[in-house]
Protein backbone atom coordinates (compact mmCIF):
# COMPACT_ATOMS: atom_id res chain seq x y z
CA UNK A 1 0.00 0.00 0.00
CA UNK A 2 1.61 3.58 -0.91
CA UNK A 3 -0.41 5.68 1.35
CA UNK A 4 -0.29 5.65 4.74
CA UNK A 5 -3.71 6.01 5.62
CA UNK A 6 -4.48 2.77 3.65
CA UNK A 7 -2.25 1.30 5.30
CA UNK A 8 -3.12 2.21 9.05
CA UNK A 9 -6.68 1.90 8.45
CA UNK A 10 -6.49 -1.50 6.77
CA UNK A 11 -4.05 -2.71 10.48
CA UNK A 12 -6.78 -1.51 12.58
CA UNK A 13 -9.40 -3.04 10.56
CA UNK A 14 -7.25 -6.30 10.00
CA UNK A 15 -6.69 -6.74 13.57
CA UNK A 16 -10.34 -5.94 14.86
CA UNK A 17 -12.88 -7.31 12.15
CA UNK A 18 -14.34 -9.96 13.75
CA UNK A 19 -15.04 -7.57 17.00
CA UNK A 20 -15.99 -4.89 15.07
CA UNK A 21 -18.60 -6.04 12.82
CA UNK A 22 -20.01 -8.26 16.09
CA UNK A 23 -20.19 -5.05 17.72
CA UNK A 24 -21.92 -3.45 14.38
CA UNK A 25 -23.93 -6.57 14.82
CA UNK A 26 -25.84 -6.58 17.71
CA UNK A 27 -25.93 -2.85 17.87
CA UNK A 28 -28.13 -2.75 14.89
CA UNK A 29 -30.03 -6.00 16.88
CA UNK A 30 -30.36 -3.64 19.38
CA UNK A 31 -32.44 -0.92 16.98
CA UNK A 32 -34.22 -3.25 15.39
CA UNK A 33 -35.15 -5.79 17.38
CA UNK A 34 -35.02 -4.73 21.02
CA UNK A 35 -35.93 -1.07 20.01
CA UNK A 36 -39.19 -2.24 18.42
CA UNK A 37 -40.25 -4.35 21.45
CA UNK A 38 -39.18 -1.30 24.08
CA UNK A 39 -41.45 0.58 21.67
CA UNK A 40 -44.25 -2.27 22.04
CA UNK A 41 -43.97 -2.86 25.53
CA UNK A 42 -44.17 1.30 26.21
CA UNK A 43 -47.48 1.40 24.10
CA UNK A 44 -48.93 -2.01 26.38
CA UNK A 45 -47.47 -1.07 30.28
CA UNK A 46 -47.44 3.26 29.38
CA UNK A 47 -43.84 2.62 30.90
CA UNK A 48 -40.86 0.81 29.93
CA UNK A 49 -39.46 -1.86 32.65
CA UNK A 50 -36.27 -0.83 33.71
CA UNK A 51 -35.04 -5.02 33.30
CA UNK A 52 -35.54 -3.89 29.66
CA UNK A 53 -33.61 -0.72 29.38
CA UNK A 54 -30.57 -2.62 31.52
CA UNK A 55 -29.18 -4.98 29.18
CA UNK A 56 -29.44 -2.23 26.57
CA UNK A 57 -27.81 0.36 28.10
CA UNK A 58 -24.82 -2.25 29.97
CA UNK A 59 -24.12 -3.16 25.79
CA UNK A 60 -23.58 -0.33 25.19
CA UNK A 61 -20.32 0.82 27.58
CA UNK A 62 -19.16 -2.39 26.85
CA UNK A 63 -19.57 -1.77 23.15
CA UNK A 64 -17.94 1.94 23.46
CA UNK A 65 -15.08 0.36 25.97
CA UNK A 66 -14.12 -2.11 23.31
CA UNK A 67 -14.09 0.89 20.38
CA UNK A 68 -11.65 2.67 22.98
CA UNK A 69 -9.44 -0.61 23.19
CA UNK A 70 -9.16 -0.62 19.64
CA UNK A 71 -8.57 2.64 18.43
CA UNK A 72 -5.77 3.02 21.58
CA UNK A 73 -4.06 0.18 19.82
CA UNK A 74 -3.23 -1.44 22.99
CA UNK A 75 -0.89 -3.70 21.86
CA UNK A 76 0.40 -6.05 24.93
CA UNK A 77 4.06 -6.60 26.05
CA UNK A 78 5.11 -9.94 27.34
CA UNK A 79 5.22 -10.12 31.10
CA UNK A 80 2.71 -7.00 30.94
CA UNK A 81 5.05 -4.38 30.58
CA UNK A 82 3.86 -1.08 29.80
CA UNK A 83 4.15 0.71 26.17
CA UNK A 84 2.46 3.80 24.88
CA UNK A 85 1.82 4.14 21.21
CA UNK A 86 2.66 0.69 19.45
CA UNK A 87 6.74 1.08 18.78
CA UNK A 88 6.41 -1.15 15.80
CA UNK A 89 4.62 1.56 13.71
CA UNK A 90 7.44 3.57 14.74
CA UNK A 91 9.67 2.32 11.89
CA UNK A 92 7.06 3.25 9.45
CA UNK A 93 8.07 6.44 7.27
CA UNK A 94 5.03 8.41 7.67
CA UNK A 95 5.26 11.66 9.99
CA UNK A 96 4.33 11.65 13.85
CA UNK A 97 1.40 14.03 13.32
CA UNK A 98 -0.40 11.56 10.67
CA UNK A 99 0.54 8.35 13.41
CA UNK A 100 -1.40 10.23 15.30
CA UNK A 101 -3.88 12.06 13.47
CA UNK A 102 -4.84 9.22 11.61
CA UNK A 103 -6.18 6.73 14.11
CA UNK A 104 -7.78 9.60 16.06
CA UNK A 105 -9.46 9.88 13.02
CA UNK A 106 -10.53 7.09 12.48
CA UNK A 107 -11.90 6.28 15.86
CA UNK A 108 -13.77 9.52 15.71
CA UNK A 109 -15.25 8.34 12.24
CA UNK A 110 -16.00 5.07 13.36
CA UNK A 111 -18.25 6.34 16.08
CA UNK A 112 -20.54 9.09 13.68
CA UNK A 113 -20.36 6.55 11.08
CA UNK A 114 -22.66 4.00 13.69
CA UNK A 115 -24.91 7.26 14.78
CA UNK A 116 -25.56 7.84 11.70
CA UNK A 117 -26.17 4.30 10.50
CA UNK A 118 -28.20 3.29 13.54
CA UNK A 119 -30.30 6.42 13.04
CA UNK A 120 -31.21 5.92 9.48
CA UNK A 121 -32.09 2.52 10.62
CA UNK A 122 -34.51 4.40 13.72
CA UNK A 123 -35.79 6.17 11.38
CA UNK A 124 -37.12 3.73 8.29
CA UNK A 125 -38.59 1.89 11.66
CA UNK A 126 -40.37 4.95 12.65
CA UNK A 127 -44.00 4.10 11.80
CA UNK A 128 -44.78 8.13 12.17
CA UNK A 129 -42.01 8.60 9.46
CA UNK A 130 -44.28 6.89 7.15
CA UNK A 131 -47.57 7.88 8.39
CA UNK A 132 -46.82 11.53 9.30
CA UNK A 133 -45.44 13.97 6.63
CA UNK A 134 -45.19 16.88 9.19
CA UNK A 135 -42.25 14.86 10.86
CA UNK A 136 -41.05 12.73 7.78
CA UNK A 137 -36.67 14.17 8.56
CA UNK A 138 -33.66 12.10 9.15
CA UNK A 139 -33.07 12.39 13.28
CA UNK A 140 -29.62 11.78 14.40
CA UNK A 141 -29.29 10.49 17.88
CA UNK A 142 -28.46 13.58 20.60
CA UNK A 143 -25.33 14.98 18.45
CA UNK A 144 -24.27 16.40 21.66
CA UNK A 145 -23.43 12.97 23.08
CA UNK A 146 -22.10 12.09 19.76
CA UNK A 147 -19.43 14.59 20.08
CA UNK A 148 -18.90 13.89 23.82
CA UNK A 149 -17.81 10.48 23.24
CA UNK A 150 -15.76 10.81 20.21
CA UNK A 151 -13.80 14.02 22.69
CA UNK A 152 -13.69 11.51 25.11
CA UNK A 153 -12.36 8.82 22.66
CA UNK A 154 -9.12 11.44 21.59
CA UNK A 155 -8.05 12.35 25.35
CA UNK A 156 -8.18 8.54 25.72
CA UNK A 157 -5.76 8.16 23.26
CA UNK A 158 -3.79 11.28 24.03
CA UNK A 159 -3.40 9.68 27.60
CA UNK A 160 -2.49 6.18 26.84
CA UNK A 161 0.02 7.45 24.12
CA UNK A 162 1.69 10.01 26.64
CA UNK A 163 0.77 9.47 30.26
CA UNK A 164 -1.02 6.07 30.69
CA UNK A 165 1.13 3.43 29.22
CA UNK A 166 -0.27 0.02 31.29
CA UNK A 167 -2.91 -1.81 30.56
CA UNK A 168 -4.48 -1.75 34.11
CA UNK A 169 -4.17 1.93 34.62
CA UNK A 170 -5.29 2.58 31.43
CA UNK A 171 -8.44 0.53 32.31
CA UNK A 172 -8.71 2.80 35.31
CA UNK A 173 -8.45 5.76 33.43
CA UNK A 174 -11.52 5.08 31.51
CA UNK A 175 -13.34 3.54 34.28
CA UNK A 176 -12.63 7.13 36.20
CA UNK A 177 -12.83 9.17 33.00
CA UNK A 178 -15.70 8.39 31.19
CA UNK A 179 -18.22 8.96 34.24
CA UNK A 180 -15.76 12.13 35.55
CA UNK A 181 -16.43 13.50 32.12
CA UNK A 182 -20.10 12.76 32.31
CA UNK A 183 -20.96 14.78 35.19
CA UNK A 184 -18.89 17.48 34.16
CA UNK A 185 -20.58 17.72 31.04
CA UNK A 186 -24.01 17.52 33.24
CA UNK A 187 -22.87 20.09 35.72
CA UNK A 188 -21.82 22.54 33.09
CA UNK A 189 -25.49 22.03 31.69
CA UNK A 190 -27.14 23.17 34.97
CA UNK A 191 -24.98 25.91 35.19
CA UNK A 192 -25.88 26.93 31.87
CA UNK A 193 -29.75 27.53 33.18
CA UNK A 194 -31.31 24.21 32.03
CA UNK A 195 -33.62 22.54 35.36
CA UNK A 196 -32.21 18.98 35.04
CA UNK A 197 -28.81 17.12 35.57
CA UNK A 198 -29.69 14.02 33.51
CA UNK A 199 -27.19 14.31 30.69
CA UNK A 200 -28.01 11.48 27.60
CA UNK A 201 -32.08 12.70 27.17
CA UNK A 202 -32.16 16.13 26.37
CA UNK A 203 -31.03 18.54 24.26
CA UNK A 204 -27.45 20.26 25.30
CA UNK A 205 -26.35 24.15 24.96
CA UNK A 206 -24.73 24.56 22.12
CA UNK A 207 -21.69 25.92 23.65
CA UNK A 208 -20.32 22.41 24.96
CA UNK A 209 -20.07 21.13 21.37
CA UNK A 210 -17.32 23.66 21.02
CA UNK A 211 -15.81 22.37 24.28
CA UNK A 212 -15.78 18.80 22.28
CA UNK A 213 -14.21 20.40 19.93
CA UNK A 214 -11.58 22.31 21.77
CA UNK A 215 -10.86 18.99 24.01
CA UNK A 216 -10.29 16.74 20.71
CA UNK A 217 -7.89 19.47 19.26
CA UNK A 218 -5.90 19.46 22.77
CA UNK A 219 -5.73 15.96 23.18
CA UNK A 220 -4.07 16.15 19.55
CA UNK A 221 -1.34 18.53 20.11
CA UNK A 222 -0.97 16.65 23.60
CA UNK A 223 -0.57 12.95 21.22
CA UNK A 224 2.09 14.69 18.83
CA UNK A 225 4.32 15.98 21.62
CA UNK A 226 4.13 12.92 23.50
CA UNK A 227 4.79 10.62 20.86
CA UNK A 228 7.15 12.53 18.68
CA UNK A 229 9.54 12.39 22.06
CA UNK A 230 8.28 8.89 22.45
CA UNK A 231 10.01 8.24 18.46
CA UNK A 232 12.97 9.66 19.39
CA UNK A 233 13.65 7.85 22.53
CA UNK A 234 13.36 10.52 24.92
CA UNK A 235 10.02 8.85 26.31
CA UNK A 236 7.75 10.62 29.96
CA UNK A 237 9.12 8.19 31.93
CA UNK A 238 7.23 7.68 35.17
CA UNK A 239 9.50 4.95 36.93
CA UNK A 240 11.92 7.63 38.38
CA UNK A 241 8.28 8.97 40.23
CA UNK A 242 7.85 5.50 41.54
CA UNK A 243 11.05 5.00 42.48
CA UNK A 244 11.36 8.38 44.37
CA UNK A 245 8.11 7.51 46.10
CA UNK A 246 9.08 3.61 47.09
CA UNK A 247 12.81 5.76 48.69
CA UNK A 248 10.60 8.29 50.73
CA UNK A 249 8.13 5.23 52.23
CA UNK A 250 9.56 4.36 55.33
CA UNK A 251 11.13 0.39 54.68
CA UNK A 252 9.66 -2.34 56.39
CA UNK A 253 12.61 -4.67 58.49
CA UNK A 254 13.83 -7.12 56.37
CA UNK A 255 12.50 -10.92 56.90
CA UNK A 256 14.89 -12.48 59.72
CA UNK A 257 14.19 -15.72 58.66
CA UNK A 258 13.32 -17.29 54.92
CA UNK A 259 10.14 -19.08 54.17
CA UNK A 260 9.35 -22.39 56.83
CA UNK A 261 8.00 -24.44 53.77
CA UNK A 262 7.48 -24.04 49.92
CA UNK A 263 3.95 -23.74 50.40
CA UNK A 264 4.27 -20.40 52.92
CA UNK A 265 6.69 -19.19 49.59
CA UNK A 266 3.66 -19.90 47.31
CA UNK A 267 1.63 -18.14 49.11
CA UNK A 268 3.09 -15.03 49.79
CA UNK A 269 3.67 -15.13 46.06
CA UNK A 270 0.48 -15.85 45.84
CA UNK A 271 -0.81 -12.81 47.60
CA UNK A 272 1.35 -10.51 46.12
CA UNK A 273 0.30 -11.11 42.76
CA UNK A 274 -3.28 -11.39 42.93
CA UNK A 275 -4.61 -10.22 46.10
CA UNK A 276 -4.69 -6.49 45.85
CA UNK A 277 -7.20 -6.45 42.22
CA UNK A 278 -10.25 -7.04 44.08
CA UNK A 279 -9.92 -4.23 46.40
CA UNK A 280 -8.95 -1.72 43.92
CA UNK A 281 -12.09 -2.34 41.66
CA UNK A 282 -14.09 -1.49 45.12
CA UNK A 283 -12.03 1.64 45.48
CA UNK A 284 -12.26 2.61 41.70
CA UNK A 285 -16.11 1.67 41.89
CA UNK A 286 -16.11 4.43 45.20
CA UNK A 287 -14.63 6.45 43.37
CA UNK A 288 -17.07 6.18 40.63
CA UNK A 289 -19.96 6.89 42.94
CA UNK A 290 -18.88 9.69 44.51
CA UNK A 291 -19.44 11.65 40.81
CA UNK A 292 -22.72 10.44 42.23
CA UNK A 293 -23.02 12.65 45.07
CA UNK A 294 -23.74 15.95 42.92
CA UNK A 295 -26.81 14.70 41.07
CA UNK A 296 -30.19 14.36 42.89
CA UNK A 297 -31.01 10.68 43.80
CA UNK A 298 -34.50 9.48 44.83
CA UNK A 299 -34.94 6.51 47.06
CA UNK A 300 -35.07 4.26 44.38
CA UNK A 301 -31.58 5.35 43.28
CA UNK A 302 -29.94 5.09 46.46
CA UNK A 303 -31.83 1.19 46.81
CA UNK A 304 -29.77 0.60 43.64
CA UNK A 305 -26.50 2.15 44.95
CA UNK A 306 -26.87 -0.32 48.05
CA UNK A 307 -27.24 -3.26 45.81
CA UNK A 308 -24.58 -2.24 43.97
CA UNK A 309 -22.33 -1.81 47.11
CA UNK A 310 -23.01 -5.37 47.67
CA UNK A 311 -23.86 -7.06 44.33
CA UNK A 312 -20.04 -5.58 42.78
CA UNK A 313 -17.55 -7.63 45.02
CA UNK A 314 -19.43 -10.98 44.19
CA UNK A 315 -19.56 -9.78 40.54
CA UNK A 316 -16.09 -8.40 40.02
CA UNK A 317 -14.89 -11.51 42.51
CA UNK A 318 -15.73 -13.86 39.40
CA UNK A 319 -13.90 -12.15 36.69
CA UNK A 320 -10.83 -11.08 39.04
CA UNK A 321 -10.50 -14.74 40.40
CA UNK A 322 -10.33 -15.53 36.65
CA UNK A 323 -7.42 -13.54 36.36
CA UNK A 324 -6.08 -15.17 39.70
CA UNK A 325 -5.51 -18.60 37.61
CA UNK A 326 -3.07 -16.90 34.80
CA UNK A 327 0.25 -16.30 34.88
CA UNK A 328 -0.89 -12.45 34.44
CA UNK A 329 -3.85 -9.85 34.51
CA UNK A 330 -3.94 -9.29 31.10
CA UNK A 331 -2.66 -12.57 30.07
CA UNK A 332 -4.79 -14.43 26.78
CA UNK A 333 -2.55 -17.94 27.30
CA UNK A 334 -4.18 -20.07 30.13
CA UNK A 335 -1.28 -22.76 30.59
CA UNK A 336 0.90 -22.58 33.66
CA UNK A 337 4.10 -20.87 33.62
CA UNK A 338 7.30 -22.83 33.75
CA UNK A 339 8.25 -21.24 36.37
CA UNK A 340 4.77 -22.24 38.57
CA UNK A 341 4.76 -25.55 37.08
CA UNK A 342 8.01 -26.69 38.59
CA UNK A 343 7.39 -25.61 42.22
CA UNK A 344 8.51 -28.51 44.66
CA UNK A 345 4.96 -28.40 45.64
CA UNK A 346 2.08 -30.56 44.92
CA UNK A 347 -0.74 -29.96 43.10
CA UNK A 348 -3.22 -29.38 45.87
CA UNK A 349 -0.45 -27.16 47.40
CA UNK A 350 -0.86 -24.93 44.68
CA UNK A 351 -4.69 -25.02 44.30
CA UNK A 352 -4.63 -24.37 48.34
CA UNK A 353 -2.06 -21.39 48.12
CA UNK A 354 -4.41 -19.55 45.40
CA UNK A 355 -7.45 -20.44 47.53
CA UNK A 356 -5.81 -18.71 50.77
CA UNK A 357 -5.00 -16.02 48.40
CA UNK A 358 -8.09 -15.58 46.83
CA UNK A 359 -9.75 -15.65 50.67
CA UNK A 360 -7.33 -12.96 51.58
CA UNK A 361 -8.31 -10.72 49.12
CA UNK A 362 -11.94 -11.24 49.66
CA UNK A 363 -11.45 -10.48 53.22
CA UNK A 364 -9.67 -7.19 52.63
CA UNK A 365 -12.13 -6.34 50.14
CA UNK A 366 -14.88 -6.33 52.56
CA UNK A 367 -12.98 -4.48 54.41
CA UNK A 368 -13.10 -1.65 52.30
CA UNK A 369 -16.54 -2.20 51.30
CA UNK A 370 -17.59 -1.58 54.64
CA UNK A 371 -15.52 1.33 54.94
CA UNK A 372 -16.35 2.96 51.71
CA UNK A 373 -20.11 2.20 51.94
CA UNK A 374 -20.88 4.17 54.93
CA UNK A 375 -18.49 7.04 53.68
CA UNK A 376 -20.83 7.22 50.35
CA UNK A 377 -23.96 8.01 51.86
CA UNK A 378 -22.71 10.35 54.49
CA UNK A 379 -20.97 12.05 51.80
CA UNK A 380 -23.81 12.36 49.58
CA UNK A 381 -26.43 13.38 52.38
CA UNK A 382 -28.53 10.21 51.44
CA UNK A 383 -27.78 8.24 54.86
CA UNK A 384 -31.86 9.45 55.83
CA UNK A 385 -32.83 7.68 52.62
CA UNK A 386 -30.81 4.81 52.47
CA UNK A 387 -32.17 4.14 56.46
CA UNK A 388 -35.87 4.62 55.10
CA UNK A 389 -34.97 2.16 52.26
CA UNK A 390 -33.18 -0.48 54.36
CA UNK A 391 -36.36 0.02 57.24
CA UNK A 392 -38.63 -1.04 54.03
CA UNK A 393 -36.31 -3.99 53.40
CA UNK A 394 -36.27 -5.46 56.51
CA UNK A 395 -39.87 -5.10 57.22
CA UNK A 396 -39.98 -3.31 60.32
CA UNK A 397 -37.60 -5.97 62.20
CA UNK A 398 -36.90 -5.30 65.89
CA UNK A 399 -33.24 -3.73 66.75
CA UNK A 400 -32.39 -6.79 68.35
CA UNK A 401 -33.14 -9.03 65.19
CA UNK A 402 -31.28 -7.10 63.49
CA UNK A 403 -28.38 -7.38 65.16
CA UNK A 404 -28.31 -10.56 64.80
CA UNK A 405 -29.00 -10.35 60.94
CA UNK A 406 -25.90 -8.35 60.01
CA UNK A 407 -23.22 -10.60 61.24
CA UNK A 408 -24.93 -13.73 59.28
CA UNK A 409 -25.59 -11.83 56.77
CA UNK A 410 -22.33 -10.42 56.24
CA UNK A 411 -20.39 -13.96 56.03
CA UNK A 412 -22.68 -14.75 54.05
CA UNK A 413 -21.75 -12.27 51.54
CA UNK A 414 -18.16 -12.74 52.64
CA UNK A 415 -18.60 -16.30 51.42
CA UNK A 416 -20.45 -16.11 48.51
CA UNK A 417 -18.05 -13.45 46.87
CA UNK A 418 -14.87 -15.65 48.01
CA UNK A 419 -16.76 -19.18 46.23
CA UNK A 420 -17.79 -16.63 42.82
CA UNK A 421 -14.11 -16.17 42.84
CA UNK A 422 -12.91 -19.91 43.38
CA UNK A 423 -14.82 -20.18 40.72
CA UNK A 424 -13.78 -18.28 38.15
CA UNK A 425 -10.25 -18.73 39.14
CA UNK A 426 -10.87 -23.24 38.82
CA UNK A 427 -11.98 -22.26 34.75
CA UNK A 428 -8.77 -20.09 34.34
CA UNK A 429 -6.58 -23.25 35.77
CA UNK A 430 -8.32 -25.55 34.03
CA UNK A 431 -6.14 -24.22 31.06
CA UNK A 432 -8.86 -25.45 28.47
CA UNK A 433 -10.78 -22.65 26.81
CA UNK A 434 -13.79 -24.95 25.75
CA UNK A 435 -14.19 -25.85 29.27
CA UNK A 436 -14.58 -21.50 29.54
CA UNK A 437 -16.69 -21.23 27.01
CA UNK A 438 -18.99 -23.87 27.87
CA UNK A 439 -19.45 -22.15 31.41
CA UNK A 440 -19.85 -18.95 30.02
CA UNK A 441 -22.29 -20.11 27.56
CA UNK A 442 -24.30 -21.55 30.32
CA UNK A 443 -24.67 -18.75 32.27
CA UNK A 444 -25.44 -16.64 29.71
CA UNK A 445 -27.81 -19.02 28.31
CA UNK A 446 -29.38 -19.18 31.99
CA UNK A 447 -29.09 -15.35 32.49
CA UNK A 448 -30.87 -14.71 29.20
CA UNK A 449 -33.66 -17.19 30.46
CA UNK A 450 -34.50 -15.59 33.81
CA UNK A 451 -34.36 -11.60 32.07
CA UNK A 452 -36.78 -12.99 29.82
CA UNK A 453 -39.13 -14.55 32.35
CA UNK A 454 -38.99 -11.04 34.38
CA UNK A 455 -39.72 -9.33 31.31
CA UNK A 456 -42.78 -11.45 30.47
CA UNK A 457 -43.77 -10.90 34.08
CA UNK A 458 -43.88 -7.05 33.55
CA UNK A 459 -45.17 -7.72 30.73
CA UNK A 460 -48.41 -9.50 31.64
CA UNK A 461 -49.03 -10.41 35.71
CA UNK A 462 -50.75 -13.21 34.60
CA UNK A 463 -47.89 -14.80 33.37
CA UNK A 464 -46.60 -14.87 36.93
CA UNK A 465 -47.39 -18.60 37.49
CA UNK A 466 -46.23 -19.93 34.53
CA UNK A 467 -42.94 -18.14 35.09
CA UNK A 468 -42.37 -19.31 38.57
CA UNK A 469 -42.77 -22.82 37.75
CA UNK A 470 -40.48 -22.30 34.54
CA UNK A 471 -38.11 -20.53 37.03
CA UNK A 472 -38.37 -24.09 39.34
CA UNK A 473 -37.44 -26.35 36.59
CA UNK A 474 -34.45 -24.29 35.32
CA UNK A 475 -33.26 -24.60 38.78
CA UNK A 476 -34.01 -27.50 39.07
CA UNK A 477 -32.29 -28.83 36.16
CA UNK A 478 -28.86 -26.70 36.88
CA UNK A 479 -28.75 -28.15 40.22
CA UNK A 480 -28.91 -31.72 38.62
CA UNK A 481 -25.93 -30.75 36.38
CA UNK A 482 -24.61 -29.09 38.85
CA UNK A 483 -24.25 -32.28 41.23
CA UNK A 484 -23.37 -34.50 37.83
CA UNK A 485 -20.50 -32.32 37.42
CA UNK A 486 -19.54 -32.99 40.94
CA UNK A 487 -19.49 -36.79 40.51
CA UNK A 488 -17.72 -36.55 36.99
CA UNK A 489 -15.04 -34.24 38.64
CA UNK A 490 -14.94 -37.28 41.67
CA UNK A 491 -14.77 -40.15 39.59
CA UNK A 492 -11.84 -38.88 36.84
CA UNK A 493 -9.29 -37.15 39.35
CA UNK A 494 -10.31 -38.40 42.73
CA UNK A 495 -11.21 -36.68 46.18
CA UNK A 496 -8.95 -34.08 47.67
CA UNK A 497 -7.12 -35.09 51.02
CA UNK A 498 -9.33 -36.18 54.13
CA UNK A 499 -8.54 -32.69 55.72
CA UNK A 500 -9.56 -30.21 52.86
CA UNK A 501 -12.83 -31.97 52.22
CA UNK A 502 -14.69 -30.74 55.54
CA UNK A 503 -12.98 -27.42 55.58
CA UNK A 504 -14.48 -26.77 52.04
CA UNK A 505 -17.88 -28.39 52.92
CA UNK A 506 -18.09 -26.30 56.22
CA UNK A 507 -17.19 -23.23 54.26
CA UNK A 508 -19.94 -24.53 51.72
CA UNK A 509 -23.09 -24.77 53.72
CA UNK A 510 -21.72 -22.07 56.24
CA UNK A 511 -22.18 -19.88 53.11
CA UNK A 512 -25.77 -21.16 52.10
CA UNK A 513 -27.16 -21.31 55.30
CA UNK A 514 -26.11 -17.60 56.25
CA UNK A 515 -27.33 -16.50 52.59
CA UNK A 516 -30.65 -18.10 52.96
CA UNK A 517 -31.54 -17.09 56.62
CA UNK A 518 -30.77 -13.40 55.05
CA UNK A 519 -33.11 -14.00 51.92
CA UNK A 520 -35.87 -15.00 54.08
CA UNK A 521 -35.89 -12.40 56.58
CA UNK A 522 -35.45 -9.13 54.19
CA UNK A 523 -36.61 -10.17 50.91
CA UNK A 524 -39.59 -8.10 49.91
CA UNK A 525 -43.11 -9.95 49.63
CA UNK A 526 -44.26 -7.94 46.38
CA UNK A 527 -41.34 -10.06 44.47
CA UNK A 528 -40.74 -13.22 43.62
CA UNK A 529 -41.42 -15.74 46.12
CA UNK A 530 -37.90 -15.52 48.76
CA UNK A 531 -37.84 -19.33 49.04
CA UNK A 532 -37.01 -19.09 45.61
CA UNK A 533 -34.67 -16.82 45.56
CA UNK A 534 -32.55 -18.19 48.24
CA UNK A 535 -32.27 -21.40 45.83
CA UNK A 536 -31.20 -19.53 43.15
CA UNK A 537 -28.79 -17.83 45.52
CA UNK A 538 -27.59 -21.57 46.30
CA UNK A 539 -26.96 -22.49 42.56
CA UNK A 540 -24.97 -19.69 42.32
CA UNK A 541 -22.58 -21.47 44.64
CA UNK A 542 -19.79 -23.28 42.88
CA UNK A 543 -19.64 -26.77 43.99
CA UNK A 544 -17.63 -28.57 41.87
CA UNK A 545 -14.94 -26.15 40.83
CA UNK A 546 -14.66 -25.54 45.07
CA UNK A 547 -13.39 -29.17 44.88
CA UNK A 548 -11.91 -28.94 41.63
CA UNK A 549 -9.27 -26.64 41.92
CA UNK A 550 -6.48 -28.89 42.66
CA UNK A 551 -7.16 -31.69 39.91
CA UNK A 552 -7.29 -28.42 37.29
CA UNK A 553 -4.12 -27.71 38.40
CA UNK A 554 -3.34 -30.90 38.03
CA UNK A 555 -4.91 -30.70 34.78
CA UNK A 556 -3.24 -28.17 33.34
CA UNK A 557 0.00 -28.61 34.74
CA UNK A 558 0.33 -32.63 33.29
CA UNK A 559 -0.44 -32.07 29.29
Amino acid sequence: MRSPALMLGWELWARNRRGLLAVLALLVFDVVCWGRARGWVAERLGAVPYAIDLPLELFNLVAYVYLISVFVQADMLPGGKAQGYPTRLFALPVRTRWLVGLPMLYGITTIFSLVFILSLLGTLLNEKFWHDPSIRRFQIFDWYIVCFLAAFLACTQAAAWTFVRSALARLAFVVLGLPSAGVALALAKYALGYDTYRVWYQTYPDPLIGVCAIATGCAYIVAVVGVARDRRGDRLDWAAAGTWLLRAWPGRPARAAPFASAAAAQRWLEVRRNAWTLPAVMVLFFVVMLWSTVLPFSETDVARALVGFVMVPAVAGFFVGFSMGKTSFWSRDLQLSSLTALRPLSCTGLGHAKLQAAGFSVLLTWAVVLVLAPTWAVLSGYDGSAVAVLRTWFHGLPAWKLGLLAPVALVGLVGWTWLQTVGGMCLSLTGRIAVVNGVVALYGVTGAVVIGLSIGIDFDPEFFDTALVALWVLGCGCGLLKLGVLLWVWSRFGSLPDRTQPRLAFVWLATAICLVVAVQACWPETRAPAHLVAFYLVLSLPLARLVAVPAAVAWNRHR
